[in-house]
């Protein structure tokens, strides 16, 4: 081996690199942008659906009520990427959900508003939401879940956090709302969107 006294600067700082190998980096980096492609395509084929499947209907009134100033968190071009749309030409306002109503049958209304809460969720999404507890994305995940999504490594770490951490501070969260709302008593979503008898 060349010792590194006989080496010009810029070679010495290569030869540092290969001695000392890769940095590690506690960021996910690859299995989050490999699990967001993944999950959108199973969003897009899930708001596709005739009918909403169960517990739709109760997911989205839970979150538009628990947290209604965060509603249109989502902007136009996502919410026409998961209703499968094309990518709106316009530069202000809003225009994609108003023209989907207006073409939908009363089955699949419950469906689009569940796109409007995907894309609010799926837009503020980022390299955060894999690094701290966010309750917000725990419960998107969880419902994704309960409609047969198979989570990745890197989604079931969020649910995982979100639940081992009860206290987590997040805007969002309802302490109410868990039980109240469809929700287990660990966090969780029970997808049961049927009213039980105190509702009848």
């Amino acid at each position: 081996m060349i010792p590194l006294g006989l080496l010009e600067p810029g070679a010495v700082k290569v030869a540092r690199r290969v001695l000392r190998g890769p940095r590690r980096s506690n960021a996910p980096g690859l299995p989050d942008r490999a699990a967001e492609p993944v999950r959108r395509e199973y969003v897009r084929n899930l708001l596709a659906r005739k009918s909403p499947p169960k517990g739709v209907l109760r997911f989205v009134t839970a979150e538009i009520l628990a947290a209604p100033d965060r509603v249109g968190d989502g902007k136009d071009e996502l919410l026409a990427d998961l209703l499968s749309k094309p990518t709106p030409t316009h530069t202000w306002g809003r225009a994609v959900g108003a023209a989907a109503v207006a073409n939908v049958t009363e089955a699949r209304l419950p469906l689009l508003l569940l796109a409007q809460v995907a894309a609010d969720r799926e837009q503020t999404m980022d390299e955060g939401t894999w690094r701290s507890v966010h309750p917000s994305a725990a419960r998107w995940l969880v419902f994704l879940a309960s409609t047969g999504y198979t989570l990745a490594p890197i989604e079931q770490k969020v649910v995982d956090d979100d639940a081992a951490t009860p206290d987590a501070d997040d805007d969002d969260r309802e302490p109410a709302a868990e039980s109240d709302h469809g929700y287990d008593g660990d966090g969780g979503y029970d997808g049961d969107g049927d009213p039980g008898p105190e509702d009848a």
